[in-house]
């Protein structure tokens, strides 16, 4: 959708794009956009939970005025930081030591 700008569901052809989703509001009247990624800060070199978790990955979105379908995607998904634990990189198609083959 984001691309075509036509629904895949109902091949309406009215898009709106949220460039960003706020997610709350903190208690100092700050909004927050929704972030997909949010892992501890590491204390010198370590993943320990440490003090403000970083945090990365502002979410947008596409909605089809017609149907209501919605498309979520993540801004800068390279920014996104691979900690092991949280977050991890999955890569498909390379791993052929599994039991299937």
């Amino acid at each position: 959708m984001r691309r075509t700008l036509i629904c895949p569901k109902c091949e309406g052809d009215h898009i709106l794009h949220l460039a960003r989703i706020d997610q709350q509001v903190d208690p100092y009247g700050k909004i927050e956009a929704w972030r997909i990624a949010r892992v501890p800060k590491p204390i010198q070199g370590f993943p320990l939970p440490g003090g403000e978790p970083v945090v990365a990955g502002v979410v947008q979105a596409y909605i089809c005025r017609a149907c209501g379908f919605t498309e979520f995607y993540t801004r800068d998904p390279e920014a996104i930081p691979v900690d092991g634990t949280l977050v991890r990189e999955l890569v498909g198609g390379s791993d052929k030591s599994g039991p299937y083959r």
